[in-house]
């Protein structure tokens, strides 16, 4: 941080506060990049050759925004934080790739978050190639995120992958996932 580049994009909430939530982010930190954008649902903002468009999301925190990054090989969707709602699956039409943050495995939904029988719904719906989870809770992750994975991709026939630090996905014509070298060990991923 000792030149000011880059942007900084995040919500109300997290740059300003909102209520009893954030801000997250501290002033000093916030002066650092070379520009700091506070985004809503329904917004956008272009970063370079990548359009960034903010969803509308059900969470407890009324500033949480899901996000659609336009790129030149197609559209990336990510849920963010949100439980499942009518117009959620529109939000993320044409998504090559759908990021999901899926906490809880099954049925097992909590309110404000996804489930995995919620990401069948969606993947239904949205049918993108590829389907990444995230933010997978110790429940999800005791219920085998691998064996979670198969049964979404059997009901959906959208090839589904738990995510975890060091996968990569190169999205081109093809969407290949390269896993690293050194993947997890804990036979939870297998």
């Amino acid at each position: 941080m000792t030149r000011k580049r880059g942007v900084l994009i995040g919500s109300e909430s997290v740059l300003r506060g909102a209520g009893k939530f954030g801000p997250a982010i501290s002033r000093y930190h916030q002066s650092k990049p070379a520009k700091v954008v506070c985004l809503r649902a329904g917004g956008s903002y272009e970063l370079g050759e990548i359009k960034l468009e903010a969803t509308p999301t059900q969470h407890s925190d009324p500033a949480t925004f899901g996000l659609k990054f336009r790129t030149g090989e197609g559209l990336i969707g990510y849920t963010c934080d949100t439980q499942y709602f009518d117009g959620l699956a529109k939000s993320f039409e044409g998504s090559r790739v759908l990021i999901a943050n899926i906490t809880r495995p099954l049925n097992m939904r909590i309110k404000w978050h996804l489930c995995s029988d919620d990401l069948i719904a969606l993947l239904k719906r949205v049918k993108p190639e590829l389907a990444i989870m995230l933010h997978m809770g110790m429940l999800f992750l005791r219920h085998k995120p691998g064996e979670e994975a198969a049964r979404i991709k059997a009901e959906t026939g959208v090839e589904t992958v738990p995510g975890y630090a060091g996968l990569r996905i190169d999205i081109d014509k093809k969407i290949e996932v390269k896993r690293p070298i050194t993947q997890p060990s804990l036979g939870m991923f297998a």
